[in-house]
């Protein structure tokens, strides 16, 4: 929401999300009453009600901000409150700062609301650790963990750090993971997914915004297989999540359970938290943070995330020699599949279906592939003997919803453990690269049966 600071600096300059107010409205409304229609001179005839706008003087001075009861057609010639007023002061230009400010500055002048903060995170973490499930500190590598795992030290913590090595990891990542353990004396319980990606990519194609298999079988499942092995009667992990990322974050709550990873209770000290806290937090820690935010990312995971903005991908090309292997398997695939040159350069692979209004805008044209359908080719027998194996959970019903999941898996499992980690009975291992099942401890319960990434996400 914007503040009264920011509107003095948007009020010369605003050409959407404002309205004009006649100088009779002014004190009413430093009063705490609403604008009224009668009283607006102009405003921007886009406003809908509901928008977050400015009022200001005939002078374009910032007199209040607050939400449009009316749309902007209504506001020129209609009656009643116009908007309704959240924060407004006296008529004032925006104040001009010196300059030379620095974040030792900020941090100072910040340090009241961060103790507030810190003093929340700590008895919030402090009564997780009193629950009967160890506790550990998920770590990707990135700031909000970071200050996740400061705020557990903080409360005299010394949890052990858990670290997912997707096999698309940073280099610097990395080496920021393994030098926090040292530096802080904790224990790292690590899992490597080193071909994962590469192999999911054969199967899959490229993962996307709408179409994130990745993060399934890269990171949940070797989280899973952490916790089958190092806490087998299950973990709570503080996770460095913020409701302020996303939409889907917001609706989590501080506390949660991922269906994809089964014995792990979640739960974020920072949910919220914004950005600006979490860096305030850090730099007034003296903690070491990643040095690829210095070097312009705003976030940090794996180097091939297809939600990454253009800007970052340029950034990560730049400075990431790695990079051109990705770019390499996206031709091959933009190929095989018969899409344009632009579908690799504009990064269109960064959805599975690619919105008509950001191609045009990109392209100036449709960007169709050449459609065919897939060749089709017998089973091996090593093949038919996996999906015979599978099929025994659902007494060979191939035909039912479950048995053709089942089929699935055999054929196109990735290997990610994590229907080994739900399997209560131990039924299910890796074999050969495969999930195999040992018909004699299988008690059909179904519990292993979903989620699963190949089950889930058709490939592109």
């Amino acid at each position: 929401l914007l503040r009264m600071p920011g509107a003095r600096r948007l009020a010369k300059t605003a050409t959407r999300s404002y309205l004009v107010i006649d100088d009779g409205a002014i004190k009413p409304m430093l009063g705490g009453a609403s604008a009224m229609a009668v009283g607006v001179l102009e405003c921007d005839t886009g406003i809908k009600v509901g928008d977050e706008v400015v009022v200001v003087t005939k002078e374009r001075l910032a007199l209040s901000v607050g939400a449009s009861r009316m749309c902007g057609r209504e506001m020129v010639d209609g009656r009643g409150p116009a908007v309704r007023n959240r924060w407004a002061e006296e008529p004032a230009p925006p104040k001009e700062f010196k300059g030379g400010g620095t974040w030792s500055d900020a941090v100072r002048a910040s340090e009241k609301a961060l103790d507030k903060r810190r003093a929340k995170a700590r008895k919030f973490i402090k009564g997780l650790a009193s629950g009967e499930k160890p506790l550990a500190v998920s770590f990707s590598g990135g700031k909000d963990s970071l200050a996740v795992l400061l705020l557990a030290l903080e409360t005299g913590l010394t949890p052990p750090m858990i670290f997912v090595d997707t096999g698309i990891e940073l280099p610097e990542t990395i080496t920021h993971v393994h030098e926090t353990v040292a530096r802080y004396g904790l224990e790292l319980v690590e899992e490597r997914a080193p071909d994962s990606f590469w192999n999911g990519m054969e199967h899959f194609g490229p993962p996307a915004k709408d179409f994130r298999w990745c993060c399934k079988t890269c990171k949940l499942g070797p989280t899973s297989r952490i916790i089958r092995r190092r806490f087998p009667k299950g973990v709570l992990s503080l996770i460095g999540q913020r409701r302020y990322e996303s939409e889907q974050r917001s609706k989590k709550g501080s506390v949660w359970m991922n269906p994809w990873v089964p014995g792990q209770d979640a739960a974020s000290p920072i949910q919220e938290w914004t950005a600006l806290h979490v860096w305030l937090y850090i730099f007034q820690q003296r903690a070491p943070y990643n040095l690829w935010y210095d070097r312009g990312m705003p976030r940090i995971g794996c180097w091939v995330c297809p939600s990454a903005d253009l800007a970052d991908v340029e950034t990560m090309r730049a400075h990431f020699p790695g990079y051109e292997r990705y770019t390499e398997r996206l031709r091959a695939f933009a190929a095989r599949n018969g899409y344009p040159e632009e579908w690799v350069t504009l990064a269109l692979w960064r959805w599975k279906e690619a919105p008509p209004k950001e191609v045009l805008a990109l392209v100036g044209k449709p960007v169709e592939r050449r459609r065919e359908e897939p060749a089709e080719r017998p089973l091996t027998d090593a093949e038919k003997e996996r999906v015979a194996e599978m099929l025994f959970i659902v007494d060979g019903n191939r035909d039912s919803p479950s048995g053709r999941g089942l089929v699935v898996k055999a054929l196109h499992c990735q290997a990610c453990g994590i229907c080994i980690a739900r399997c209560p009975e131990g039924a299910l291992e890796l074999r050969g690269g495969k999930v195999r099942l040992d018909a004699s401890k299988c008690k059909k319960c179904f519990i292993c049966m979903s989620p699963c990434p190949v089950a889930d996400f058709e490939p592109r």
